[in-house]
């Protein structure tokens, strides 16, 4: 939910290109979205599943459980997923879904080690 949500506003702020700038209703911005992540699947949910996993990182912090350090290994099937979208789809949302997965992954020896 929130990674969707984080998606929602950087495709509204940053890819006027991708929706085309001219996309006031919600209706047809939900729509080119979803057109979108159906265009460039591996990117999508790349970027969602290391967004998830940052936000469990950050999570974390507050709520020191056992599911948040489990949702933080999500990084994995992520950065596998992103670069799958980098080299078929060459997206620049699968490259921050890279730059995301790699660093909650360097904070994943840290959570396993202090749990």
């Amino acid at each position: 939910m929130i990674a969707s949500t984080f998606l929602f506003i950087i495709l509204k702020i940053n890819c006027f290109s991708v929706l085309g700038s001219n996309s006031n209703s919600i209706f047809s911005l939900s729509n080119k979205l979803i057109k979108y992540s159906y265009k460039y699947p591996f990117s999508t949910i790349g970027f969602s599943l290391a967004f998830l996993s940052l936000t469990a990182l950050f999570f974390h912090i507050f709520v020191s459980s056992k599911i948040m350090i489990f949702l933080t290994f999500l990084s994995f099937p992520s950065l596998i997923l992103a670069t799958v979208g980098v080299i078929k789809e060459n997206e620049n949302l699968a490259k921050w879904g890279i730059y995301i997965a790699l660093f909650v992954g360097l904070y994943l020896p840290t959570l396993f080690i202090s749990s």
